[in-house]
């Protein structure tokens, strides 16, 4: 959640603003390379999310879902709504990536880099429907 909460809104305290609005151009050295990590991690999130709204069966829910998701995609940062999505759509996340993986990790108990290390391995063969990839 730490990494979906920064990329949307950033952490006031430390000053710093929502990942989502930086490039490559504005980070230096080794935080190129953990810009682009969380970009990957938020664009897979991203479609995982997108894939479950497609397969609702009923289409008003369907399409309230998917104007709910832009909505908070472009809304100001707001934490508690960022928290609040990201639990909503969490548990498909981890069960894909676990079964795409084929193991078994700890929820919880892990960095989101561990993660994105985990989807790059995963690579082209287990998310051929991912944006970023073509077919």
């Amino acid at each position: 959640m730490q990494a979906f909460t920064l990329w949307h809104c950033g952490n006031h305290v430390k000053g710093y603003p929502p990942f989502k609005n930086l490039n490559s151009l504005m980070v230096e050295g080794q935080q190129v390379k953990r810009l682009s990590d969380l970009r990957f991690f938020i664009d897979v999130f991203n479609s995982i999310v997108k894939r479950e709204i497609g397969a609702m069966v009923d289409k008003d829910v369907r399409e309230a879902e998917q104007r709910e998701w832009e909505a908070f995609k472009m809304a100001p940062d707001n934490l508690n709504e960022a928290m609040r999505m990201f639990l909503k759509y969490d548990e498909k996340f981890y069960l894909w990536l676990n079964r795409a993986g084929k193991t078994n990790l700890r929820r919880d108990q892990l960095k989101w880099s561990t993660y994105v290390r985990k989807l790059r391995k995963i690579g082209k063969k287990g998310m051929p429907w991912f944006r970023g990839y073509s077919l």
